[in-house]
Order: structure tokens, then C-alpha cells, then sequence
């Protein structure tokens, strides 16, 4: 018996399919695997201190548009197409950048944050704890950097390297874990924290 046939049509009358998922959902759908060719000329263009006068100056030559970020204090973004690039303002004046994009579906992929001014290249951590861990201490390499909020979150620029993150609450105990970053990083590390895991590390001490 020849299915030959049969698998060629059914593969044809996807197509339509296919193409009415791509209109329907849009970007998150036909996300790529690299953000847009022109960021890296226009990430090269930037500087520290740079105006947001500065900045529209340089987007206008690719061109991008510029517009502030939603919930995101004193940012501005250039984008073009899926690709978002989040720049940073300290005083009014550029400090670091971001380069994200959609790359399928849903998924948002992230690059390096790179400061402009120190030279130094960062992940973003995002730690997800449970909200019974609000006001724990976090600790990187012995230095204590923050605690848990009241939702269970905890977010903060990490440089590359190798590091050690602790966690650590008053009669409930300790949990630490390794993070290692390098260039080929992801520039967004989530890292979530195991139910229970303070208790069991205390126990285990």
C-alpha cells in the first residue's frame, strides 16, 4: 500500500493552518533565533553619559524607536521589530544596556546587560522563593546583598564569574547554590528556590 500520497496532502493542508497561527499570534510566533541584525552597530554607537537627546540622535540613523519602559523606573527602550533594547539612565544620563528578544512563541531571550561606563558585563538574577521566606538575607560571596520580598522575589545585576548565593532566615535556616556566568550566559537567570529547602539545609548541617 503507497501512503505517499496520503502524508503529502495532509503535509499541504497544514499550511493553511500554519499560516493562520502565524496572523494570529504574531511576533511571539515567528520569533528568530538572534535579535536584529543592527543591534550590535547601534549598541557599538553608545556611550556612557549619553542624553536621551543623545541617544534619539543615534536610534534615527537605523532607524529604532524610542520610548519609555512600562513599569520600569528610569528606562528608556529602543526597539525595532521583536527586538527590544533596554537603556538604563542614572541622572538622566546612559548607563547600561540590554539587548532582548522573541524568540518563539512566547519565550524572550536576553544578552548580557552591559554597563557603559565600568565596562562590566552582567546576568540578571531573578530569584522565585515561596512568600513564607519574605525577609530572608541574601548573601553573595559573604556579602549580604538584599533579602526576600514579600511576594517570595528577590532581583539583582550579577557580574560574571563564579559566585556563591545564600540564603538564610532566623529559625528557619540556610540554603546556598553555585551561579557561574560567562560570556556565553544567557543575560537572565531564573533561579528558584526548592519548597522546604532552608529547613533541609539546616537539618543536613
Amino acid at each position: 500500500m503507497n501512503f505517499t500520497g496520503g502524508v503529502k496532502g495532509a503535509r499541504f493542508a497544514l499550511l493553511p493552518v500554519v499560516g493562520l497561527l502565524v496572523s494570529c499570534l504574531g511576533p511571539p510566533f515567528t520569533g528568530s533565533l538572534h535579535p536584529w541584525s543592527g543591534s550590535e552597530r547601534f549598541t557599538s554607537s553608545l556611550r556612557c553619559g549619553m542624553t536621551e537627546a543623545d541617544i534619539a540622535a543615534v536610534a534615527q540613523r537605523f532607524p529604532l524607536r524610542i520610548h519609555e519602559a512600562e513599569s520600569v523606573p528610569n528606562t528608556l527602550v529602543a526597539q525595532r521589530g521583536d527586538t527590544l533594547i533596554f537603556l538604563s539612565m542614572k541622572a538622566l544620563l546612559l548607563e547600561t544596556y540590554q539587548v532582548t528578544w522573541t524568540s518563539g512563541f512566547t519565550k524572550q531571550s536576553f544578552q548580557l546587560k552591559h554597563d557603559l561606563c565600568s565596562g562590566e558585563k552582567y546576568v540578571e538574577l531573578h530569584l522565585d522563593a515561596s512568600s513564607d521566606l519574605a525577609g530572608a538575607s541574601i548573601w553573595l560571596d559573604g556579602e549580604r546583598i538584599g533579602e526576600v520580598a514579600k511576594s517570595g522575589g528577590f532581583s539583582r545585576d550579577i557580574p560574571l564569574g563564579v559566585h556563591e548565593l545564600r540564603l538564610e532566615k532566623l529559625g528557619v535556616g540556610f540554603w546556598s547554590t553555585k551561579l557561574d556566568y560567562d560570556e556565553s550566559s544567557s543575560g537572565y537567570d531564573r533561579v528558584p528556590v526548592p519548597e522546604g529547602a532552608l529547613a533541609q539545609a539546616s537539618s543536613d548541617a
